[in-house]
């Protein structure tokens, strides 16, 4: 079955980006004339009328949250919570700016997922830097948009996004060609891949199994890496830190000599002397190297 997502008479507009639900039922679509749609799926009959979002940009991307009640749609300059059920359904009831979003200058939005398992009382909403390159992931409460926690990931823009099925870590590429993969808890940047393609990332996922993670680029290529069961938790310190901690432990150590007396420390306690009862001449020991004394009998001396 086949159905018609893009109802532009311009040529040049697509369909720009599609997202289904986590169980499957839904699909949600946005086309590049700033409408997003949804389907009952498999049946691909429509939930309700297509929704405009916006008049003049391209829906960039769009996600429907777990109960299936309220999905996000990103335009560069804002976030549209859009409602699925009830009177309202295709109704945007409420909106967020860009422009409220960094403080330091000014941003657009790139994308926006729910959280997933570990993650689904969160959403994460991907933001660039326009005053001052960078980019930065926004934790958000999926249920209020409530901001929770901002971070800086990058110092180039984010081009492709990604979240594992479970909610354990997110993936996205960079202008600068590479993909870094973070846990979506803490945050905290597991792996990095250096120059992933030789052309701008535009598509990243990461398998149901999180044990491969793909990215495609208009370069003709597909980068398609292998993740391993558990990242190391340990961080690593650089050597010549290691050092001057030591020596810094040693220089305390030296220090503290100086001051206390560390003798009685090392002294045994609680030992009782015993006095000798054996004459000081009995306990004199001939030394082994003395010339030992020589007794002759009365018949011997005789002789002699």
């Amino acid at each position: 079955k086949a159905i018609k997502t893009v109802e532009s008479k311009n040529p040049s507009d697509y369909q720009r980006v599609v997202r289904m639900s986590q169980d499957g039922s839904l699909v949600a679509i946005g086309t590049t004339d700033g409408y997003v749609s949804v389907f009952k799926y498999p049946e691909l009959e429509a939930l309700c009328k297509p929704i405009q979002v916006c008049t003049d940009d391209e829906v960039l991307d769009v996600d429907i949250n777990l109960e299936k009640e309220k999905m996000v749609s990103v335009v560069r300059n804002q976030l549209s919570l859009i409602n699925l059920r009830g009177k309202n359904m295709g109704t945007t009831v409420q909106t967020m700016t860009s422009t409220s979003v960094i403080k330091q200058g000014a941003s657009y939005f790139r994308a926006f997922r729910y959280g997933r398992g570990y993650t689904k009382d969160v959403g994460f909403a991907v933001v660039n830097g326009i005053t001052k390159r960078g980019a930065y992931i926004i934790k958000y409460d999926a249920y209020s948009l409530e901001r929770i926690k901002q971070v800086k990931v990058s110092k180039t823009p984010i081009t492709a996004f990604a979240l594992s099925q479970d909610g354990a870590i997110l993936a996205f590429g960079s202008v600068d060609l590479s993909i870094t993969v973070m846990d979506a808890m803490s945050m905290r940047v597991l792996t990095t891949i250096k120059n992933a393609h030789g052309f701008s990332i535009t598509c990243i996922g990461i398998s149901p199994d999180r044990r491969l993670l793909v990215s495609a680029s208009p370069d003709n290529t597909c980068h398609v890496v292998s993740l391993p069961l558990q990242f190391p938790t340990g961080v690593q310190i650089n050597p010549f830190y290691t050092l001057i901690l030591a020596c810094f432990v040693a220089g305390i150590m030296l220090w503290l000599t100086t001051l206390v007396d560390l003798q009685p420390f090392f002294e045994q306690k609680g030992l009782v002397p015993v006095k000798s009862t054996v004459s000081d001449s009995a306990a004199v020991v001939p030394s082994p190297f003395t010339t030992p004394e020589v007794i002759l009998h009365k018949d011997q001396r005789d002789e002699l």
